[in-house]
């Protein structure tokens, strides 16, 4: 009797802790997939700081922060950033805080103009030929 205890305790354990774990781990898919996009295009496996990229939970990813299942920061300031910014970055529906300053960008695809609910937006000091005119219709936008 005390073993099946044991073992019914352990299960109702292991369960509540795979329950944790998932919830913990999800991510609006749109997210991910924008995330891996700009990995992808940036030379994530360059960058300085890659930490836990395409291999741990999305919240575990250096420079990303999280609420609610949808990415709302992403800083990568100073992070070896090369190249350019894909145009799923416009999914990021919930993204506030947009801070890639000191790397080296080439580009931004118009759809940054989607980001409605960005307030935060640094792109200083990268290899940018132009700013898409899209970015002058984000509202909550701070300078």
């Amino acid at each position: 009797m005390k073993t099946k205890s044991i073992l019914s305790c352990l299960l109702i354990s292991i369960c509540i802790n795979i329950s944790f774990t998932i919830k913990a781990q999800a991510v609006n898919i749109l997210d991910s997939l924008a995330l891996v996009d700009l990995y992808d295009s940036t030379h994530g496996p360059i960058w300085h700081n890659h930490t836990n990229w395409l291999t741990g939970p999305v919240s575990t990813w250096y420079g990303i922060t999280l609420e609610n299942n949808g990415v709302t920061k992403i800083d990568l300031r100073n992070n070896g950033l090369y190249d350019t910014i894909l145009t799923s970055i416009g999914n990021l529906s919930n993204l506030s805080d947009l801070l890639l300053g000191y790397n080296y960008l080439d580009w931004i695809p118009a759809e940054i103009g989607n980001l409605s609910n960005l307030s935060s937006l640094d792109l200083s000091y990268n290899q940018l030929s132009s700013i898409p005119p899209g970015i002058g219709n984000l509202a909550n936008l701070s300078f």
